[in-house]
């Protein structure tokens, strides 16, 4: 059964610049979230060093210039928040890419759970909305953003 995937006009700008090559390894990507380049290799019957050089000379080149940001990212290691599994060495598509940072700490105290995080370079007001979701060992925290936190106006 095949993936139904809704593109923004950014991305359909961008799709329609590209080859038919490229194409289908961003289609895959889109379809998929992520795959390593065995898998991507495999989908869109190319080499390896093929999808490599077409993920970096065309696809992240093309998506930066219309976009303004690369739509593909290769992760040695991230947890796929749909399934919750750990995945290495993989290609993503950087859609709702997250702030990624190594300076997390995280306190289990009695009766919580404490998780203090560096967040450099983003602005937040001192009293923040926050939920958050637990599901097969993935703990996400969503934080609203107030507009003049943004960065942007609107």
């Amino acid at each position: 059964m095949e993936k139904h995937v809704a593109l923004s006009s950014g991305k359909r700008n961008l799709m329609e610049g590209l080859d038919d090559k490229s194409k289908a390894i961003l289609w895959y990507l889109y379809q998929k979230r992520h795959a390593d380049i065995e898998e991507l290799s495999e989908a869109v019957r190319m080499s390896h060093y093929e999808v490599l050089s077409r993920l970096k000379e065309v696809i992240i080149p093309e998506s930066e210039r219309i976009m303004g940001k690369p739509i593909v990212k290769f992760e040695e290691s991230k947890i796929d928040r749909v399934s919750g599994e750990k995945v290495l060495f993989s290609w993503w598509v950087t859609d709702d890419a997250p702030v990624i940072t190594n300076n997390v700490e995280l306190f289990e105290e009695e009766d919580r759970i404490v998780i203090i995080a560096d967040l450099p370079g983003l602005r937040l007001p001192n009293h923040i909305d926050v939920s958050a979701n637990y599901k097969n060992g993935v703990l996400e925290v969503v934080i609203k953003k107030e507009e003049e936190y943004e960065g942007k106006k609107r």
